[in-house]
């Protein structure tokens, strides 16, 4: 016969994994299905109904909004092309090609969470908020091109000439690109396609 004690030992090793493995799903550590496109990761089928329970419920815990393959792709970065995490306090240069499709939005959002005066930080590790990034975006219909069809824009909370997405959290953020209307499926996704590069250029 078992010793109870036993039992009881791997009752509480099999909650502690089963915390655990859940807790690296809704933190972002674990991605079911996430595709990377260079610096972007990609979730095709985050949008979808038929999306398994992990990614709904890490996508309800950020706070982010998947579309569907039929609508188009969502991408999102927080890193730059150094693997640093994106700060507000920096200046970043976006540059190269967006895959293909009818419209494309690029939105930052910051990170919050709550701090000890019960208000609210941006430079936290909780949920992601386009507020705290500067509630601004910038579309395929606004950009000036380059000649060679590629775009710069320059990502920061100063003021730059050219093509400029306003930044206005002093901490953590990342990137979100939309792409409506894309000619582009889950099975049609490798890492042939070109995606822009995230460039730190400076920090205050």
């Amino acid at each position: 016969m078992r010793s109870p004690f036993i039992a009881i030992a791997i009752g509480i090793i099999a909650c502690l994994m089963g915390i655990g493995s859940a807790y690296l799903v809704l933190d972002g550590n674990l991605r079911f299905g996430k595709v990377d496109l260079g610096q972007w990761d990609v979730w095709p089928l985050a949008g979808e109904p038929t999306a398994d329970p992990y990614t709904k419920a890490y996508l309800a815990r950020s706070g982010t909004v998947w579309m569907t393959v039929t609508e188009g792709l969502s991408l999102a970065t927080e890193s730059d092309s150094d693997g640093k995490p994106l700060l507000g306090s920096c200046t970043y240069e976006l540059s190269g090609q967006v895959p293909r499709g009818r419209l494309w939005t690029l939105a930052p959002q910051g990170k919050a969470r709550s701090n000890s005066a019960g208000g609210i930080s941006d430079v936290g590790d909780g949920v992601w908020d386009s507020d705290l990034a500067g509630d601004t975006f910038i579309s395929s219909s606004d950009i000036v091109w380059n000649e060679d069809e590629t775009l710069t824009i320059m990502i920061s909370r100063v003021a730059k000439p050219g093509n400029w997405l306003r930044l206005s959290t002093p901490g953590r953020f990342r990137l979100m690109l939309r792409i409506y209307d894309t000619p582009l499926t889950s099975g049609a996704l490798d890492s042939a396609i070109r995606t822009p590069l995230i460039t730190r250029r400076n920090c205050a």
